[in-house]
């Protein structure tokens, strides 16, 4: 909360907006509890305050029920994914996308909300737990891609690149299962990277996506990431945060 993270889409705003209250040790000692009803101009500053105002000790959280949810994910150019990026968003309660420079493609998923045994909801397994978007076989492709990148051999580790994508693809073409607002759970598996996140005004998001695509369509071999990662997230109410007032597009460099 102290750090401003974010939601995943135009339906689940930050984690400050699931917050009732916080209780904190000021400076001298006292301890004193903020709640959004009580102080909501002092509390919407709370996050991401980064303990700017005191040592948070206890928060209390507002819980959400589990839901089912039936995933898909596809595989498209991104020049097709930039006029479509706003409708993808909007359209489904959870998406995100994923764009590889060096192929100028994109894995777009998406989860839907489907009443439980609902055959036929997307025709995908059932999943009992969450599923990582990299399994070791992809996380190992994914590393030779990145070591034939380094050597200058692009051909060759965009091979490898395609043989992850491939395999991430046939896992999670079509599925369903119960979870908490994430259906895919993400996990990096180890491969070292530094990210960026940029968060922009979410009206722009077909100017800014353009604009991306053509810079690294020049740059070519050049260009200093091997994907970036485009999400949205509602508005909400904490005053040093990107989404304070309005529904906001991240891009994650990775």
């Amino acid at each position: 909360v102290m750090t401003g993270t974010h939601g995943v889409s135009l339906s689940t705003p930050s984690l400050h907006d699931f917050v009732e209250s916080y209780s904190l040790v000021l400076k001298d000692g006292e301890i004193k509890t903020i709640s959004r009803q009580g102080e909501p101009e002092l509390f919407s500053a709370m996050a991401p305050c980064m303990g700017v105002f005191g040592v948070v000790i206890e928060c209390k959280i507002r819980l959400v029920k589990f839901q089912y949810l039936a995933a898909q994910m596809d595989f498209m150019p991104f020049e097709e994914v930039i006029p479509k990026c706003k409708e993808i968003m909007d359209s489904n309660q959870y998406a995100r996308i994923a764009v590889y420079p060096s192929l100028d493609m994109a894995t777009v998923w998406r989860a839907n909300p489907i009443e439980n045994n609902e055959d036929g909801a997307v025709g995908g397994r059932k999943a009992s737990k969450y599923i990582t978007s990299r399994d070791a076989h992809e996380k190992a492709w994914l590393e030779l891609f990145l070591v034939h990148q380094k050597r200058g051999n692009y051909k060759k580790g965009n091979d490898f690149l395609r043989q992850a994508l491939e395999s991430q693809l046939c896992r999670l073409k079509k599925y369903e299962g119960a979870y908490n607002h994430v259906l895919c759970n993400e996990q990096n598996h180890a491969i070292p990277y530094v990210d960026i996140e940029l968060g922009m005004e979410y009206s722009r998001a077909h100017d800014v996506l353009t604009s991306i695509r053509e810079w690294y369509m020049t740059a070519g071999n050049s260009v200093p990431f091997y994907n970036f990662e485009i999400r949205s997230t509602k508005s909400d109410d904490a005053l040093m945060s990107c989404c304070y007032g309005r529904d906001t597009i991240y891009v994650d460099f990775k």
